[in-house]
């Protein structure tokens, strides 16, 4: 009895875990349809239409309700992956956007090949790429200016 319990619990886990791929699957193409939205918002400054004075401001509108670094890593991941590098959304789908975050510094300084930093967004885990591309010589934090809202942020 215990093991066709065991069995209906491993197909349950297999069932449901299929299903949260899939999620994720689907999050990510969203997430590459938002970011192009949000792009054109900030870049064309419609927020000003909207009745707001920045774009952070809109961001906080209750209709809107977007965390404000949420907002700028998907835009620059947009820019950076998609206008700037010529990636197809479908293929920038495939990435989780968090992790392409880490290795854009790296690109940028010309120090990783994007076909590489890639590979290593989709095989490595978040500590791993932080261990690989988010620390400097001496082991501290790198930090750039963010091309979208001037403030300094983590590399």
């Amino acid at each position: 009895m215990s093991t066709d319990l065991e069995q209906t619990r491993a197909d349950r886990a297999l069932e449901i875990e299929g299903k949260v791929k899939e999620g994720i699957q689907a999050a990510r193409t969203v997430w590459v349809a938002l970011a192009a939205f949000l792009s054109d918002f900030h870049e064309e400054k419609l927020w000003t239409d909207r009745g707001h004075d920045s774009f952070d401001s809109w961001l906080a509108d209750p209709e809107v309700d977007l965390g404000r670094s949420m907002a700028y890593a998907l835009i620059q991941n947009y820019r950076f992956f998609l206008k700037e590098g010529g990636l197809d959304s479908v293929v920038l789908a495939q990435y989780e956007p968090t992790k392409l975050q880490q290795v854009i510094p790296a690109l940028k300084a010309g120090d990783a090949d994007l076909d590489d930093a890639l590979a290593d967004v989709e095989a490595l885990s978040r500590s791993d790429l932080k261990e690989k591309y988010g620390k400097t010589g001496g082991g501290g934090r790198r930090t750039e200016k963010c091309g979208i809202c001037g403030k300094q942020v983590a590399a």
